[in-house]
Parts: structure tokens; C-alpha cells; sequence
């Protein structure tokens, strides 16, 4: 993998866990991304803007790990999420079953 596909995964990575983080600014968001990853606010910063021209291996294989776990904890709250929309839609087709559809 070369320097600049590593960057741009990098960024990619922290860009979609900064996602997580609806209504923050960016300072704040990133900052979040800080604290979930143990990374400095500095180097995630840096790692956002693609500011690095070459990114050191641990702070990369650290993303990557906390990334993977960021991804998980997402589907799960998304399963989460959709077991209470169905558990809302039966309860309602109970409630009205003339509304059925």
C-alpha cells in the first residue's frame, strides 16, 4: 500500500466516525474521534485534513482497529434501531388493524 492510498484511507476512516457525531462541529467531532480512538486531537485533526504526507504505522493500525469496533458498535445499533421500528409497527397494527397495510 503506498503513502497516499494510506492517507486517503486514513481520512476516510476518521471522516466516516466523525459522521457519528450529528449537530458537533467539526472541532468537536474530531475531538470525540480523539477520545474514542486514544489518538491525539492533533493527529486526528492532521489525519482528517490529509495533512500528513506519511502516516506513522501505529497511529494507522490504531485507526484501523478502532475504526473496525466504530463499524460493529454501528450495526449493532442500527439492528437495535430496527427491532424498535418493528416492535413500533406491530404494536400499531395492533392498536389499529383498519390501518393495515
Amino acid at each position: 500500500m503506498d503513502a497516499d492510498k494510506v492517507a486517503k484511507d486514513a481520512q476516510e476512516m476518521v471522516k466516516v466516525m466523525v459522521e457519528a457525531y450529528p449537530g458537533k462541529s467539526v472541532k468537536g467531532a474530531l475531538r470525540d474521534v480523539s477520545l474514542q480512538t486514544s489518538i491525539p486531537a492533533g493527529q486526528i485533526k492532521r489525519l482528517y485534513y490529509q495533512e500528513w504526507r506519511t502516516i506513522p504505522a501505529h497511529i494507522f493500525i490504531n485507526l484501523r482497529r478502532s475504526y473496525q469496533k466504530h463499524i460493529i458498535r454501528a450495526m449493532k445499533n442500527a439492528e437495535h434501531q430496527q427491532m424498535l421500528f418493528r416492535q413500533e409497527l406491530e404494536n400499531f397494527d395492533k392498536d389499529f388493524p383498519e390501518c393495515s397495510g
